[in-house]
């Protein structure tokens, strides 16, 4: 049996600039969980590795997120249907980062004198080719694992393992809009057959080490065979919560002269209700989507949208 929340009265504060149509939401709320607070204590340890590319110990990873969004679906939504979906962004340091000056000179003009030799040399394994497109990211974009007729048990992060377009040979979507992920490796590349698992950290509840393989296609280039393939390990991440929808709506903010000089700008319709309102909306649908024990979980405003973060772990 779930223990029953209830909500508890909240300070609001809205910053408005220009009156009505920029705001920016601050939720004022002592709470020592707070999403900022677990990015900025975090001891990341992770790499990843690109098989056969000119790095064969791997790049180190600079930056993680793990989280789960909720998305109530509709035309404007992203994603755009209605679920819960997993959000896990890296990004790497330099390709180059753990090479000295003088390594980095002797491979440049190790691979000039092979062009000079009309030796062909694969961007995938060019070291002047990942040198020019600096670092890598991927992450999550349209990767659902929940939804009201199948709800995923949050618990199951703990020893879990996800998979997204598995097997897949050929990139479907060309403009990456669908895909489970995007990503940025030697341009806006493709990456699809997502083999992901979690463990919760021994030494650090709320934390986990993932494992994740892929495959990639250098579709920036044209080529849209998945030929390539990933792996990433990473240590210590912090599950941040489940972030809620955003609820902005495109307005016009000064009058057009003849069709000239117009300005609109994002506003933010979270401000229309208070902070008790938002929250209820929030926790039905985390309900509807997920199975989770909502008193684990304490509601934070932040600038783009509102989140229900952990405050007891998951389990």
């Amino acid at each position: 049996m779930r223990t029953k929340w209830s909500a508890q009265p909240k300070p609001d504060v809205l910053v408005r600039k220009n009156q009505s149509f920029y705001s920016v939401v601050l939720f004022i709320h002592a709470n020592q969980f707070s999403i900022d607070k677990k990015l900025e204590d975090m001891t990341l340890e992770g790499r990843i590795w690109f098989e056969s590319n000119p790095w064969k110990n791997g790049h180190s990873i600079k930056s993680a997120e793990l989280f789960i969004e909720l998305s109530e679906g509709g035309e404007h939504a992203w994603p755009p249907t209605e679920g819960a979906y997993l959000g896990l962004k890296i990004s790497s340091d330099n390709y180059y980062s753990d090479m000295s000056i003088e390594e980095q000179e002797r491979a440049y003009e190790k691979e000039a004198i092979s062009s000079d030799n009309d030796i062909h040399i694969a961007d995938w394994n060019s070291f002047i080719v990942w040198q020019n497109f600096g670092r890598c990211r991927v992450e999550s974009s349209n990767a659902q694992i929940g939804s009201a007729s199948q709800r995923y048990d949050l618990t199951n992060l703990m020893q879990g393992r996800l998979e997204f377009e598995k097997g897949r040979k050929i990139v479907a979507d060309q403009e990456n809009d669908l895909n489970a992920f995007t990503c940025y490796i030697l341009g806006h590349d493709s990456v699809a057959d997502h083999d992901i698992s979690f463990s919760e950290s021994i030494d650090s509840p709320g934390h986990f080490d993932i494992k994740w393989t892929g495959a990639i296609a250098l579709s920036y280039i044209g080529d849209y065979n998945f030929e390539h393939r990933f792996s990433v390990e990473l240590n210590n991440v912090p599950f941040l919560g489940i972030k809620g929808p955003r609820y902005q709506e495109l307005r016009e903010v000064r009058k057009s002269f003849f069709g000239l000089f117009g300005r609109s700008e994002y506003y933010d319709l979270r401000q229309d209700k208070n902070a008790n309102s938002r929250e209820k909306l929030l926790r039905k649908l985390a309900e509807k989507c997920l199975k989770l024990e909502q008193n684990r979980f304490e509601f934070q405003s932040k600038e783009r949208c509102d989140w229900l973060v952990p405050s007891q772990g998951i389990n």
